[in-house]
């Protein structure tokens, strides 16, 4: 199950929920999780790619290795904090 959506900064290349608020909700939502259901996040969302200050954000990302490991460590240290078992 996917809990949409958190946000990859676009300058820092950080993880970040999409919502302040959204915090309140990981714990319940990460809790649902067992033998049969895992809970991932969900990065980005419908208008991420449009035009705007996250338009090129996934590929900038990836542009180069200093980014792309900002981004990991990022990304496994959110999915570590809220409980997330893996990442869409």
């Amino acid at each position: 199950m996917n809990f949409a959506f958190a946000v990859v900064d676009p300058v820092s290349y950080q993880v970040i929920p999409s919502d302040p608020d959204d915090i309140i909700l990981y714990p319940d939502f990460t809790a649902l999780k067992s033998r049969t259901l895992q809970t991932w996040i969900a990065l980005g969302g419908f208008a991420y790619n449009d035009p705007g200050p996250t338009h090129t954000t996934f590929s900038d990302m990836v542009s180069t290795a200093a980014n792309r490991a900002v981004f990991i460590k990022s990304i496994l240290n959110f999915m570590r904090r809220w409980g997330f078992q893996g990442v869409e």
